[in-house]
């Protein structure tokens, strides 16, 4: 009848939702408990207000009334009420007589609610379970979401920093084929420029070596035509040198024998004192031109020795001339020197240009290369910042 009551009331009072993370001590638990109407019969005169609370006895953890414990020395005081004491008298020992079956109702409606207890705990634990497992499914599909698009992201990313890759492959191929063009041109204007110069330097020394050679070749044509004719004309001179000298000294020598004679003949005339007026013109006169005859055979010699001096002047001036001329072929030489050492270092102004040219074009793949590099880190930067801000 009791457990029949406690199964009635059930519904009016409920167990308290309890978690499985927060056990609870049995010792504090005191569900609420109303005894049934039928349990109550013929206690008219005992207040219904509301039961004493249930408390697990000592040792076996029920839900025991203090009221209604085994041996217990006195009932809960009742309210006084017109009725008379025997019959409080009656339902004290009818109480008392039930006690034990009380207590005994007790220890199964506690292992009722310790297996409602389990079995709500169970419950929690499976539904707790469950919405870990969804929240575990939830996670995987937010993380596998986030994984595809960062799949994504990083292909366009890839697919970005390779445009930009190629964009900028294609700037430097078409800026490499500028600058190769413009050096080809450049290259071709300044061998151009070295050609016309060296051609026009080579036609300048040309002319001016032809016109020397030629200069020279005048005067050294013109001084030994002089100089075979002045040998001709000193050799002429001295043939007719020796002619006059000759023949001075055959009028020397004819003078000093008409001399001779005309003091023979004077020592004789002077002697005798025969000698004629005309005798003494004749050898006058012949003394005279033998005089003038050697007046101009001195002045021939003056004029021969005159010559000579000029002669000997004129071959110091060839002399001159030819260590002139020897100058002059010196110094062509030395322009020749000149020219090959210009040639020389035109080959090595060419050699130091070609270096430059590669120097230039290294450093410019450099920088290429090292501005790709900036821009591609900071592409993948923004590229990170953009995704972490996602």
């Amino acid at each position: 009848l009791f457990i029949s009551g406690f199964s009635s009331n059930k519904a009016a009072h409920s167990v308290p939702n309890l978690s499985h993370s927060s056990p609870i001590r049995q010792s504090s638990f005191q569900p609420p408990f109303s005894p049934p109407t039928s349990y109550l019969v013929g206690f008219n005169n005992v207040s219904s207000s509301s039961p004493p609370p249930l408390l697990p006895p000592s040792g076996k953890g029920g839900l025991v009334s203090p009221s209604l414990k085994p041996n217990s020395p006195s009932l809960p005081p009742l309210l006084p009420t017109r009725g008379s004491n025997t019959q409080l008298e009656k339902v004290e020992e009818r109480i008392q007589g039930r006690g034990m079956c009380r207590s005994n109702a007790s220890y199964g409606i506690q292992s009722l609610l310790q297996t409602q207890i389990e079995n709500d705990s169970l419950k929690r634990e499976a539904e707790l379970a469950r919405k870990e497992m969804e929240m575990k499914n939830a996670i995987n599909k937010l993380t596998q979401s986030y994984e595809e698009k960062i799949k994504a992201l990083n292909e366009i990313h890839s697919h970005k920093v390779q445009e930009l890759n190629d964009a900028k492959q294609t700037s430097l191929i078409n800026a490499k084929n500028i600058h190769e063009t413009d050096l080809k041109h450049l290259s071709s204007t300044y061998e151009a420029r070295i050609l016309d110069m060296k051609r026009v330097h080579k036609v300048e020394v040309e002319s001016l070596k032809s016109d020397y050679e030629k200069k020279i070749q005048a005067q050294k044509l013109d001084y030994e035509n002089s100089i075979s004719s002045y040998k001709e004309r000193d050799d002429a001179w001295q043939l007719e040198k020796q002619d006059v000298f000759s023949e001075i000294q055959r009028l020397k020598d004819e003078a000093n024998r008409f001399i001779a004679i005309l003091s023979q003949e004077e020592d004789r005339y002077e002697d005798e004192e025969k000698m004629s007026p005309q005798k003494k013109q004749i050898l006058q006169r012949e003394i005279e031109s033998l005089q003038l005859v050697i007046d101009m055979r001195t002045s021939e010699i003056h004029k021969l020795r005159e010559e000579q001096t000029r002669h000997l002047q004129q071959l110091e001036e060839f002399e001159k001339t030819r260590s002139l001329l020897s100058k002059m072929q010196a110094k062509v030489e030395d322009l020749q020197a000149q020219l090959e050492n210009k040639n020389v270092l035109q080959r090595q102004l060419s050699l130091e240009k070609s270096k430059l040219e590669n120097s230039y074009e290294e450093e410019t793949k450099k920088k290429a290369r090292m501005s790709m590099q900036s821009n591609s880190e900071e592409s993948t930067q923004e590229d990170v910042s953009n995704i972490a801000c996602f």
